[in-house]
């Protein structure tokens, strides 16, 4: 009965070990394709970005985009991130389809997609503001027809 036990504990180890080295090869394998993607020096790169972003949205922080630039830096680690990012990866895509990606971002192909990307998501949101400013009367129009229905459904209105 004792050596039954040892058996089983043993397997039962074997299994989580052989479980735990699927998941060091997942993430392995999502290291490579973010490596290839370059992700880590995009994710490096955002700091004024992020301080723009958030300058945009609330112009006060205007005086101090570079102390945000200097936090993003700071608490933005690619060290911090990397773990996380990895996890993502491997919970969204099965092995197969992460070497497939890694395939297709180490082709010369893939590595243009990925140069182009900043000038091609400037250019769509060149788009975008083009399409917002061409329909901002309309957007008006519904803001302002929202804003009656509510002042209507206001006590004391």
């Amino acid at each position: 009965m004792h050596r039954d036990r040892r058996s089983i504990v043993v397997a039962a180890l074997a299994v989580l070990a052989i479980g735990s080295a699927a998941l060091a090869g997942s993430d392995q394998a999502a290291l490579e394709l973010l490596r290839v993607m370059r992700v880590e020096k995009a994710a490096m790169n955002g700091g004024d970005t992020t301080a723009d972003a958030m300058i945009k949205a609330n112009p006060v922080l205007l005086p101090y985009r570079d102390v945000i630039i200097e936090w993003v830096h700071k608490t933005m680690t690619w060290e911090a991130l990397e773990p996380k990012v990895v996890a993502i990866y491997s919970e969204t895509f099965t092995d197969e389809e992460v070497r497939q990606a890694a395939a297709f971002y180490s082709s010369p192909t893939g590595q243009k997609f990925l140069d182009k990307i900043p000038e091609l998501t400037k250019k769509t949101g060149a788009i975008a503001s083009e399409l917002a400013q061409a329909h901002q009367a309309e957007l008006k129009a519904m803001i302002a027809a929202r804003g009656q229905e509510l002042s209507q459904k206001t006590p004391g209105h």
